[in-house]
């Protein structure tokens, strides 16, 4: 359970750093902040009795005594964390809240607080959080130390004697000494509960110390029975030794010392240096406390790594780290784990600024630097694939329209890049209102538009931005719920969820939602795929135009004969059933039907307002308006009508519109004038629909070179279309959306 979904007063465990402490030796442990060094504290005595601290030099391993901590006795502080001050507070076993001065080792009693600490840490609210060896949880005041009682975690026969936080997905996991078990404490049942991972158990009896290596995404112990490093799964529960990889030198000098002494003490106390990437031990017997770089392990995961880029392959998630490569993305935990060959990490060699996979050719693009390669998943491999100059970052993709959408940070715009010409167009400006930057981009299949993550000036959060691939306009939207800058989007093909990148280190995992991060998807539900489903036999041959009427729902239909003229070859006008399909006859076309003009292919379309159907004759060039109840002629709504093949009706702007092959033209009644609106970029145009929910156009293409049949959508302002997908079928006509 990820305690980010808690309810208060335990949902705040959101900090910054983790803490372990040793029942026996060494009480607590935690970096310095922003410095090279470790305090600790150790359970010994100087000639005049007082307890020692000591200051630990990760660089040398060189234990220093600091002055007396001005109590007497040996104060046993299981627990210590630095606050967002730099200052050491600690827990004293007596129930004090102490404050240590860094430089001088004097202690300073801040107030009265829990006993019996085992474990503490700091929270983002400013507050601290600590937990004792029955699974007491508390909430401390760092200005007083005044308490306040949050839950018991119970768990028979259990001791807890670890607790580590994984920054990447904000869960905090315990380690029981009596049973030797890993849990993940949550909420449920109305109170707190510590939640076994796996059924197997650790499988080492004295794990006490634990940190999570947030850089490696590795929750790390020290099994004091043994003396050894290991490594816990937190989807098993189970620890196995982190043993070097074969032909690598095993653990040496002091850290290696400091793990094998003792099965007194063990080495009961673990950190993590987050600045060099080394963890710490403490041998509490001997008040050694050692480090080490992290020995040649087989690296588990890279979450660490300030992430860059996010894709599907499929159902699977992978992303690009910096100064890692590739790595695979566990959607559930976060953790990733690094894609390697022979050569070592795949693309580690390059900080891409942004990552994209094609889902039809397996091709995945980076941007890096100028130009765009594409990068050979398994082994990182670079090709070059186009250079554009700039500074490229976020990257999208429209499959159906082979275009790849670029930023350039440099120029502040969003370009498209053809990928079969590699021809590089203008998409819009991104240099609006107080945007400093764009960080990310996804292509949104459903809506049709980008959607992006950046911040604006003043701000440390992203904020949702969407990009109108027809007009150009940026918009800037909520702030995304997540409380660092995003750096990378991706949506899952499947099922349309949007996932999110962290930018800064370490990155974690999110799945994006209107109200904020983990919650439900953005973007809505994918489109069906498939071929349309047959309705019913028509009844009727050449039915090329279709029309709705909002309010009643009824489906007309304009048949035209292959071969035109008077008579029985006139068009007809039909009434089809929505649900079965069948079409029934209303009446033959009148009006210039009488006149021989009968070349009604130019569409149809119902004009709410006015109750009346629409038809272009393309002989005379006459927009004609009949009864849809009769077929009688009610008069000549325009004059000089383009060689229109599909016909559309705006009700809220009284507009017409109509395509031609490949262009879009418009109406604005009561005028009788077209005007031209621009080419739509796609040819082949046959039926016509306006969509008033979105506000858009619908054509239908048939036959056409290039993809073929077709659904296209079209932008009434430009005239610009793109595809959305095939249609199988050759879709002559095509009403709704009203």
């Amino acid at each position: 359970m990820k305690l980010s979904h808690l309810t208060l007063p335990f949902a705040l465990f959101a900090c910054a750093s983790c803490n372990s402490r040793n029942d026996d030796g060494l009480g607590g442990v935690t970096p310095g902040a922003g410095s090279s060094t470790f305090i600790g504290s150790v359970r010994a005595t100087d000639a005049s009795g007082q307890g020692l601290a000591v200051a630990v030099t990760r660089t040398t391993a060189v234990t220093t005594a600091l002055s007396g901590l001005g109590l007497g006795g040996a104060p046993n502080l299981g627990a210590a964390v630095v606050d967002a001050s730099g200052a050491l507070l600690a827990l004293s076993p007596g129930g004090l809240l102490l404050r240590v001065d860094r430089v001088t080792g004097a202690l300073h009693i801040v107030g009265p607080s829990i006993t019996g600490a085992t474990g503490m840490t700091d929270l983002d609210n400013g507050l601290l959080v600590a937990i004792d060896a029955s699974g007491r949880i508390d909430l401390v005041d760092p200005a007083s130390g005044l308490s306040l009682f949050v839950g018991q975690v119970l768990v028979p026969g259990e001791t807890f004697s670890a607790l580590a936080r994984d920054p990447i997905t904000n869960a905090v996991y315990a380690v029981g000494d009596a049973l030797d078990r890993l849990y993940v404490l949550g909420v449920g049942g109305g109170g707190l509960i510590a939640t076994e991972v796996g059924t197997a158990g650790l499988g080492f009896d004295a794990v006490r110390g634990a940190v999570f290596d947030p850089v490696d995404g590795v929750l790390y112990g020290a099994d004091a029975a043994t003396g050894s490093l290991v490594a816990i799964d937190t989807s098993t529960g189970e620890a196995t030794l982190a043993d070097p990889v074969p032909g690598t030198p095993a653990l040496g000098g002091a850290f290696g010392e400091a793990l094998a002494a003792g099965t007194a003490f063990g080495a009961g106390a673990l950190a993590h240096d987050p600045l060099a990437d080394t963890l710490v031990a403490i041998d509490g017997a001997r008040g050694v406390v050692a480090t080490e770089a992290l020995p040649a392990f087989e690296r588990r995961a890279i979450v660490g790594g300030r992430c860059t880029g996010l894709a599907f392959d499929g159902a699977a998630l992978f992303g690009a780290f910096e100064g890692a490569g590739l790595g695979d993305v566990d959607r559930t935990s976060g953790a990733v784990r690094a894609r390697t060959d022979a050569g070592g990490a795949a693309g580690a060699a390059t900080d891409f600024g942004g990552l994209v996979r094609d889902g039809r050719t397996g091709l995945v693009f980076a941007s890096d630097g100028a130009r765009i390669v594409t990068v050979d998943s398994a082994t990182g491999a670079l090709a070059p694939f186009a250079v554009l100059g700039g500074e490229l970052g976020a990257l999208a993709l429209d499959e159906f329209q082979n275009r790849l959408f670029v930023h350039d940070d440099a120029g502040a715009a969003v370009l498209a890049v053809d990928l079969v010409s590699k021809v590089v167009t203008f998409v819009a400006s991104t240099d609006v209102g107080q945007l400093e930057s764009v960080d990310a981009l996804a292509f949104d299949a459903v809506a049709r538009v980008l959607v992006g993550a950046g911040v604006v000036a003043g701000e440390s959060e992203s904020r949702r931005l969407v990009v109108d691939l027809f007009s150009g306009g940026v918009s800037v939207g909520d702030v995304l719920g997540v409380s660092e800058p995003i750096g990378a989007l991706a949506f899952e093909p499947a099922t349309s969820d949007l996932f999110a990148a962290r930018r800064d280190r370490p990155s974690a995992l999110y799945r994006l939602a209107d109200t904020g991060p983990s919650v439900v998807v953005v973007g809505g539900a994918p489109v069906a795929s498939g071929p349309p489903e047959a309705v019913g036999a028509l009844g009727w041959d050449h039915v090329e135009g279709l029309a709705q009427d909002p309010s009643s729902g009824a489906v007309f239909g304009l048949e035209v004969p292959p071969v035109s003229g008077a008579g029985d070859a006139a068009p007809r006008l039909v009434r089809i059933d929505p649900v079965t399909g069948e079409g029934a006859l209303i009446a033959l076309l009148s009006g210039v039907s009488s006149l021989g003009a009968t070349d009604y292919r130019g569409g149809l379309c119902f004009d709410s307002r006015r109750r009346s159907l629409y038809a272009v004759e393309r002989t005379t060039g006459l927009l004609m308006a009949f009864d849809p109840d009769t077929a009688k002629e009610k008069g000549i709504r325009a004059l000089n009508s383009p060689a229109l093949e599909g016909l559309a009706y705006d009700a809220r702007e009284d507009v017409v519109y109509g395509v031609t092959d490949g262009e879009l033209f418009k109406l604005e009644l009561p005028g009788t004038e077209w005007t031209s609106v621009g080419p739509v970029g796609v040819d082949g145009l046959r039926g016509l629909a306006y969509d008033a929910g979105t506000m858009r156009l619908f054509a239908t293409r048939v036959s056409g070179t290039g993809v073929g049949n077709a659904l296209v959508e079209i932008d009434p302002v430009s005239g610009v279309g793109i595809v959305v997908g095939a249609t199988r079928f050759g879709v002559e006509g095509l009403a709704g959306g009203v």
